[in-house]
């Protein structure tokens, strides 16, 4: 017996086709525990008795495919109609082809654009006074010649799982995309757990007490926080806010498989009282990971500040290039050209990122304005204590994606830099970003050369004001160094001056 078919988690299995139709139950036990199939009755086409190897097996085939396997033994009664409170749905309309072409060549699809070529699994929406759940998997891949789709729908609890799949014959040597509509019913406005064979890569956690609909997307996403005991507790009052010495010079360590990440931030301060998260942000070309950790405010206050190692998981991750920017860190892998790491069978990259120039977000000022402005081109700026315009650097950042400033912003960027503790304050003025995100800046370093850019996450509303990001770099020697900053890049001289401000001519 394969023991897929008769899970001992699944309350209910269920084939359910386009149409409302007459169902036929199958209820049987596995350990102790009973389990309900229910298939579409016109969709059956033979149920077959067979024996292997000595073992008695009964098959149901639909569209001449086998989509369930049952042993007598198991099957305690065969009935119509299931629970009528229980879950059910059907495919909500017809599903044409969006784009075709051959499996055998590399021709391009034959209505231009690759369907595949986009990040959206699913959408969804929620109709609370009903009860019903309209879902569309997006870009489903399928074959050609088949005569019409069905969804086997799996639940137990909360979990969900739904498996669109084609009758008739799918191999013909082509293959096409398909936007696959389906409508659950008898849902309760709770968090469900889905999963659907048309995305391996996990499940999907939907919430409908918090969002009646929305777009689920493959791109990387966080699963899990771990926060270390404190390492090393001290007073702030006999410290006087000083950075105390490290437990070891281990920044970042990590291990990165094909499909996840765990990444952990070593001897991150905080105060004792506070809860830590970490806040993981994906960059628009996909390629570049951000992990900051942050201190969640409204917590007790207390004058003890803690070193903790923040552990970090991240899955959805893809075979491609990835730049992992953790507080202020930066590491790269290759995960299209893996290495044998990790545990038996894995291919992947571990390895940890030593002591150095870091940057971390500092703060973010209140909104200066709350409307929307249409923002022109910057101009021109120039370095009040040099008195002249900045040289363009023929150096490049390498991130370009960067927030807008409002064109009336006089003062773009000031630094502050202290010999005495290493420490370089940088304030970005006058960035448009939405009035109800989270905002902070990310930092990275190589060598000589120091990146900074404001970001949000979150929740976005109708929105849009100006804020000032403030950003600390520590560990930062008296010397020369090229600053890229949200758009803007200048050479600052630290042994010649401590601090400087960047205005727009």
């Amino acid at each position: 017996m394969k023991k897929y078919i008769l899970s001992c988690t699944m309350a209910l299995l269920s084939v359910i086709g386009a149409n409302a139709m007459p169902k036929l139950c199958f209820e049987t036990t596995s350990d102790s525990r009973t389990a309900t199939t229910v298939l579409e009755a016109s969709l059956v086409d033979s149920i077959v008795h067979k024996e292997v190897a000595g073992e008695k097996y009964i098959d149901v085939y639909v569209g001449g495919t086998r989509v369930q396997e049952f042993s007598p033994k198991m099957v305690n009664r065969v009935f119509y109609a299931p629970d009528p409170q229980a879950i059910d749905g059907k495919l909500a309309a017809t599903i044409p082809c969006k784009g075709s072409k051959s499996e055998t060549s590399n021709n391009s699809f034959s209505d231009g654009e690759s369907p595949y070529d986009n990040d959206t699994i699913l959408t969804y929406r929620y109709d609370k006074n009903n009860k019903q759940l309209s879902i569309k998997f997006i870009s489903v891949v399928g074959g050609c010649c088949a005569d019409d789709w069905f969804t086997i729908l799996e639940y137990h609890g909360d979990t969900i799982g739904l498996s669109p799949s084609q009758v008739g014959q799918a191999n013909c040597n082509c293959i096409c995309a398909y936007d696959i509509p389906v409508v659950l019913e008898n849902i309760e406005a709770r968090k469900y757990y889905l999963s659907t064979s048309v995305y391996s890569n996990g499940g999907i956690s939907i919430d409908l007490s918090q969002n009646e609909e929305g777009v689920v997307l493959d791109i990387p996403e966080k699963t899990t926080t771990k926060v270390s005991e404190c390492k090393s507790p001290w007073d702030e009052e006999i410290t006087d806010g000083a950075e105390t010495e490290q437990t070891s010079d281990t920044l970042v360590s990590f291990m990165v498989t094909r499909n996840s990440a765990i990444i952990t931030s070593h001897n991150q301060s905080f105060s004792c009282c506070t809860p830590i998260e970490t806040k993981v942000t994906v960059s628009p070309s996909r390629d570049t990971i951000y992990v900051d950790s942050y201190g969640i405010p409204g917590g007790e206050e207390c004058d003890c500040m803690c070193e903790y190692d923040i552990t970090t998981e991240i899955r959805k991750l893809k075979p491609q290039q990835y730049t992992f920017i953790v507080d202020g860190t930066i590491f790269k892998v290759d995960l299209d050209i893996p290495q044998p790491c990790c545990t038996e069978g894995e291919a992947g990259f571990t390895g940890a990122i030593l002591d150095g120039t870091r940057g971390f977000f500092d703060k973010s000022s209140g909104c200066m304005n709350g409307y929307y402005m249409d923002i022109k081109e910057d101009g021109p700026v120039e370095d009040i204590n040099e008195g002249g315009p900045v040289e363009e650097s023929s150096r490049t950042s390498p991130k370009q994606d960067y927030p807008e400033r409002i064109e009336t912003a006089d003062t773009l960027i000031s630094y502050q830099y202290n010999p005495e503790t290493g420490e370089l304050t940088v304030v970005s003025y006058g960035l448009m970003l939405n009035c109800c995100t989270d905002k902070f800046s990310v930092t990275w370093v190589e060598k000589d050369i120091i990146t900074i850019n404001a970001t949000e996450s979150g929740e976005r509303c109708r929105c849009t004001c100006t804020f000032d990001i403030t950003t600390k770099v520590i560990k930062v020697k008296a010397q020369k160094y090229l600053l890229f900053v949200d758009g803007y890049n200048f050479e600052i001289d630290l042994s010649q001056n401590t601090e400087g401000v960047l205005r727009r001519e």
